[in-house]
């Protein structure tokens, strides 16, 4: 079989081998991307259960940062406040 098709093909004259052949070359690139109802409501749950994960973490460090700066404002030790920094920037995972 040839992958470009000339102007004058007639599909009629095909014979029943090569229809079998295309028939099923087609079918089996279908199951290859077709997945079942189950398996993609497991990959969805995934991704929510991986987004939810997500936004908690988020949630805490945010939380952590509204401390750290009601902290930061009450201080007036320029080391005390250096120190409060280092920690906000382990919390962001920036050291």
């Amino acid at each position: 079989m040839h992958n470009a098709l000339a102007e004058d093909f007639d599909p009629l004259q095909l014979d029943n081998s090569a229809i079998t052949e295309l028939v099923g070359k087609f079918l089996t690139k279908h199951k290859e991307y077709e997945q079942s109802v189950e398996h993609r409501v497991e990959q969805l749950e995934h991704r929510v259960t991986e987004m939810s994960s997500d936004l908690l973490r988020t949630k805490s460090k945010c939380f952590a940062y509204e401390v750290g700066m009601k902290e930061l404002l009450e201080v007036d030790d320029m080391v005390a406040i250096k120190d409060r920094i280092y920690q906000l920037q382990v919390i962001a995972g920036n050291c």
